[in-house]
């Protein structure tokens, strides 16, 4: 299948891991491995900037976009909705009966 892959951050990483990152990326195929950038607690976000824009990223990660932590009750609700149709299908003619 096609490599979907474009860039993948790890940012914070403690010392420990770029040490097992230079061992692993020995296994794994060139292409892949050059998409994979480690990094610790400086410069990252400026690098970040480089490839997602100030509005999607959120303001924790060096953007304007609101905080992850004030989306999450609206993520956590979204996924209960999904896991659970019925909820969906009861807010839905819950709403159309009161119309």
């Amino acid at each position: 299948f096609p490599e979907t892959l474009f860039k993948l951050f790890v940012i914070n990483a403690p010392g420990f891991f770029s040490m097992v990152w230079r061992i692993l990326r020995g296994w794994i195929d060139p292409r892949t491995a050059s998409k994979v950038e480690i990094h610790g607690q400086h410069k990252w976000k400026a690098r970040l900037a480089e490839f997602i824009d100030a509005d999607q990223l959120p303001v924790e990660y060096g953007g304007t976009a609101p905080s992850m932590d004030s989306q999450i009750p609206r993520y956590c609700q979204e996924l209960e909705q999904l896991s659970n149709p019925s909820l969906l299908h009861d807010q839905e003619t819950t709403g159309s009966s009161s119309s």
